[in-house]
C-alpha cells in the first residue's frame, strides 16, 4: 500500500513525525511508501480549489499542482493502477469561522449560557454555518467517493490556550467552546456519508478538549500548531488507520503506473 498524508499546514509536523518513525523504523511493513506533504493553507479549500471531470480531480492552481506531482508523479487525482491511499488532514478545522463569530458576538443558543451581550442563534442555524464552512470540501469528499478513491479524513490538534483567536474575547475562551461542538458537527455529516476519519488522540487533549501543553509547536512565535512529537504520536495512528480500512494493497509504485498522464 502507498499511503500518502497531505492537506493543511497541520500537515507540517505530521511530515515531521512521520520521517522520525521511517528513521527508526516503526512503519507497518503492510505500508511500501509513506510521504506526508503539505499542499494547501486552510483558508484555500473554503473556495473551489479543484474541479471535476468526469473521472479526474483536478486542482486549481499552478503551485498545487505541481506538489501534489511532486509526491504522486500525476497533477490529479484519479482511480490507478496501485490504488493510493490519501489520508487528508481537512475537513475539521474551524479556526476561521470561529474568528469570525467571536468578532462579531456571536454564539449558539447553549455555549457559555451565562455570557451576556452576544447574539444567540440556534443549533440550525450554527449547523448551517458550519456546513457552508465546509460546502467545497463535503463536495471535494463526495467526489473522490464517487470515484473509488481511498480515503479518510485527519482531524488537526485541539486548539491551543494560548492561540490568538482566544484573544479576542479573552474572558470567553469562546474557541475552546466552539471547536469541539463544530468537530461534532462535520463528524454527524461523516458519519451520515460514510466517510472516515480519525480524531485527535484523547491523550493529546486536556478536560477542555485543549491540546496538551507538552504538544505545542513553539517556533517562530507559532500559537495553533502541533509538535514533531505530536506529529509522530499521530502519523503511527494515520499508518493503523489506513491498514484498518484498507488492508494490504498492491505494492505498485504510482509514478509506474501504467498509461499516467501528468
Amino acid at each position: 500500500m502507498n499511503l500518502y498524508i497531505v492537506g493543511d499546514s497541520h500537515t507540517l509536523a505530521l511530515s515531521r513525525g512521520l520521517e522520525q518513525l521511517k528513521e527508526a523504523g516503526q512503519v507497518d511493513e503492510r505500508i511500501a511508501r509513506v510521504d506526508a506533504k503539505f499542499l494547501y493553507p486552510g483558508y484555500r479549500v473554503g473556495t473551489e480549489f479543484y474541479q471535476r471531470t468526469e473521472d479526474v480531480i483536478k486542482f486549481k492552481g499552478v503551485k498545487l499542482k505541481n506538489k501534489l506531482k511532486a509526491l504522486t508523479g500525476r497533477r490529479h487525482i484519479a482511480k490507478q493502477y496501485g490504488d493510493p491511499v490519501f489520508a487528508f488532514s481537512s475537513g475539521f478545522y474551524h479556526r476561521g469561522l470561529i474568528e469570525t463569530m467571536l468578532r462579531e458576538g456571536i454564539l449558539p443558543w447553549h455555549v457559555l449560557p451565562d455570557v451576556q451581550g452576544v447574539r444567540r442563534i440556534s443549533m440550525g442555524e450554527t449547523k448551517a454555518l458550519v456546513h457552508g464552512f465546509n460546502e467545497y470540501l463535503f463536495r471535494f469528499f463526495k467526489d473522490l467517493q464517487d470515484l473509488g478513491i481511498r480515503f479518510f479524513l485527519v482531524a488537526p490538534p485541539g486548539p491551543r490556550l494560548d492561540d490568538r483567536v482566544g484573544a479576542i474575547a479573552p474572558a470567553l475562551h469562546g474557541h475552546l467552546a466552539l471547536d469541539p461542538l463544530f468537530r461534532t458537527i462535520v463528524q454527524q455529516w461523516y458519519d451520515d456519508n460514510d466517510i472516515p476519519y480519525l480524531s485527535a488522540p484523547l491523550s493529546t487533549l486536556n478536560s477542555d478538549h485543549s491540546l496538551r501543553a507538552e504538544y505545542y509547536e513553539r517556533l517562530n512565535g507559532d500559537d495553533h500548531h502541533a509538535s514533531t512529537e505530536y506529529g509522530r504520536l499521530m502519523s503511527a495512528l494515520i499508518i493503523q488507520k489506513a491498514v484498518e480500512l484498507y488492508g494490504e494493497g498492491r505494492r505498485v509504485p504510482d509514478r509506474l503506473a501504467e498509461g499516467v498522464v501528468g
